[in-house]
């Protein structure tokens, strides 16, 4: 997706135009969902795309009727979950279930991961420990709760793309 937005930007240049995209997902050729975007002067996205309206509605529907603190549900709103998931189950990034990662890893529910973190309570001032890495995900949440997290994986591959995944998002307090 990051590829398309780059590409949408450079040729979107001191024009305002409304471009619809079929992303293809190199990996497998797997063809993604539709997503629509609005490009301004400079390439600026002006609207949100897919996964942004996926994601508000898993936290509306799936996490804030848990109670959910406000400061949680934020967070929620802003990481990107379909960024952690493997290209084969992008489709499913923002379902209220586990995905399979590789290696036969998931990604917790984000409800789960909701009520985890929320039971930590952290104020802001913590280094965190996580123990099993996975995709990063959850290091991404606690990210933006924790002043530090420290992060474990003991599968090599798993390790590799998450570190890719936390760097390439600007998760730089994830170590």
């Amino acid at each position: 997706l990051g590829l398309v937005s780059q590409c949408l930007r450079a040729n979107a240049l001191d024009k305002n135009i409304e471009v619809n995209v079929k992303v293809k997902y190199h990996k497998r050729g797997l063809k993604g969902p539709k997503i629509k975007q609005k490009v301004g002067k400079m390439g600026k996205v002006l609207v949100t795309d897919f996964f942004d309206k996926k994601r508000r509605q898993l936290v509306e529907e799936h996490i804030k009727p848990l109670g959910v603190e406000k400061k949680i549900l934020e967070v929620f709103h802003k990481v990107p979950r379909h960024e952690f998931i493997p290209d084969e189950y992008i489709g499913s990034a923002y379902d209220d279930n586990a995905v399979p990662i590789g290696q036969g890893q998931t990604i917790s529910q984000p409800s789960l991961v909701a009520l985890m973190t929320q039971a930590l309570g952290l104020s802001g001032d913590e280094k965190v420990l996580e123990i099993g890495t996975g995709s990063g995900y959850q290091a991404a949440i606690l990210s933006r709760l924790a002043k530090e997290v420290f992060t474990v994986e003991r599968i090599k591959s798993l390790v590799e793309r998450a570190k890719q995944t936390l760097e390439r998002l600007q998760y730089d307090n994830v170590r």
